[in-house]
Formats: C-alpha cells, structure tokens, sequence
C-alpha cells in the first residue's frame, strides 16, 4: 500500500467511523456481509495531494506503458501517482492505487456481497455511460447517474475504498451530470479523449475540458479531476505531437493528471484501430511522455 492510500484510508475510516453506524472493513478483507456503509456527510474525506500529477491506465493500456522503456521510467518519476486496474502489472518503481472497475451500482455490490473483489484493490471506479451501444450500464443507473453514483460511493466508502466516477455520453447535459456526480468521489475522469483531434472549435479539446473541469471544481473543490488522453479517434491515430498538445494545452486548468486511453478493435469500440495499429499506437504515446517535462505540467 502506497503512502497516498494510506493516508487516504485513514482519513475514509475515521470519517466512516463519525456516523456510528456500521464498521468500516478494509479493502481485500475477502468474503463475509455486505458492510453496513456508513453516512456520506461530506463527498470526499478531505483534499487528496495537489502537487502530485495523478495518472489512470487500465488494462492492456497500462501494461503497455509498464513495458515500454520511456513509459516505465516516466511513470516512476516522483511526484507521479498511477492509478492501474487490477489486471496490470506495475513495474516495482510505480507509486500505484489499484482499482477495479464496475459499470453498475448493481455489480458492485454484488461483487462485494460474494467476496470477488481483488484482495490489492483499494480504489473502486464506477463507470457510467450513456453512448449509444453501451449496454454494460443498466438503463435505471444511465437515467440516474448522480443518484447511483452516491449510493455506489456510500456503499465503497462503507468498506473502506477510495472512489472513483466517470461519465459519458451526456451530450448537452454533460457538464451538469459531471457536476452532480463528482462531489462523490476522490477521483473524477472527464471523457473528452474523442474531442482530441476530431472536434471543431467550440467543442475542441482544451475548450470542453476546461468547461466540464470548471464545472466539477466548483462542485466540489476536493475532488482530484482527471481528463482523457487518447492515442486514437474512431480509429484515427493521434500523432504524438496531438497527444502532448491536449496535455499540454491543459495545463492551466483544474485538471490533476491524465487517463490514458490506448484503444484498439473491442466489443466496447468497434470503431477502434485495428490490432495491427496497436504498437504504432503504444509508441506514439511514448514519444508524447518524452517530450513533457517533469512532472507532466
């Protein structure tokens, strides 16, 4: 357990503690009851660290960093938090949280009732969206996403975890369901990655960025907000000059670190690039790292 969760979870324990009802249980404790969670008085349990450039990778996505050379040293620079799913392997100098991902406030608990979440999980994401051909959602959460994302974080609190939310497909009402959700979280991931390179000004990347970013700060200021990076639009590659510029250009902004999207071909993203444009893929979001400085701005 890294320093940042340590401190983190105990700050979430003592805060859960305050209600008086329910005993908080600390993350990969394995099977047993559904912690009863406590009363959420206040979104987050104090302000997380704002020197720190916090990172999200998932999956292939973070595996790939971990193996790439420039990723794996970057990554392990100090002041640089990682935040990996489960399923990546980190290289032993990444200062990381572990999280897992659920798309339902539904599986959530389901996974917490039969004892399935990874026992080196001590962040939990709920990943709402609403884009079209998502099914992974169900249809009462997509209608009720700030209602669902405080039951989700009640309930992840209650056992002890750092939370993180995420939303898309909101369209027009993006900023207000972004707004509504994040006061619930630790962590909050702002989806502007397809508007890296495909979109036209007002809609570019910087301006919906700062527009969402902006909108979350002022609902709640403790909430640590990530933006989307992506090496790929509706299988479009971005050039690594694209990827440091949507970096870059953010930096004066509420943003606290990047999520980094490789995507490929995948029931999720059908529009992917195909496999075989992967490794141009891995390369050019390594090319991207080493032109920031350090820490990323």
């Amino acid at each position: 357990m890294n320093r940042l969760v340590a401190f983190t979870l105990l700050a979430l324990l003592a805060a859960c503690g305050e209600g008086g009802s329910g005993a908080a249980v600390i993350p990969g404790g394995g099977g047993g009851p559904t912690p009863t969670p406590a009363p959420v008085s206040t979104a987050t349990a104090g302000p997380l660290p704002t020197d720190v450039r916090y990172w999200i990778m998932q999956g292939q996505a973070g595996n790939s960093m971990a193996n790439d050379p420039v990723g794996k040293t970057y990554f392990a620079q100090a002041k640089h938090e990682v935040l990996v799913s489960s399923d990546v392997i980190p290289p032993s100098g990444w200062n990381t949280i572990v999280f897992a991902t659920y798309t339902s406030f539904s599986g959530f608990q389901t996974a917490l009732n039969n004892g399935s979440v990874p026992s080196d999980v001590t962040a939990v994401l709920y990943d709402n969206e609403e884009e079209p051909g998502w099914t992974a959602t169900p249809a009462d959460e997509q209608a009720d996403p700030t209602g669902f994302m405080q039951r989700f974080a009640s309930l992840a609190r209650g056992a002890g975890y750092l939370v993180i939310g995420t939303h898309a497909g909101g369209g027009s009402s993006e900023k207000d369901i972004d707004a509504g959700m994040a006061p619930w979280c630790n962590f909050f991931g702002i989806q502007t990655q397809s508007n890296e390179i495909l979109a036209p000004a007002p809609n570019n990347y910087v301006g919906y960025t700062k527009l969402l970013a902006a909108a979350i700060q002022g609902a709640s200021p403790n909430t640590v907000i990530i933006g989307g990076i992506t090496t790929a639009v509706q299988g479009t590659l971005a050039t690594p000059s694209q990827i440091d510029q949507a970096i870059t250009a953010t930096a004066n902004t509420p943003l606290l670190g990047y999520w980094l999207n490789i995507p490929t071909q995948s029931t999720f993203d059908p529009n992917g690039p195909p496999p075989s444009e992967y490794s141009t893929e891995v390369q050019n979001a390594s090319q991207a790292l080493q032109a920031l400085p350090s820490p990323a701005p």
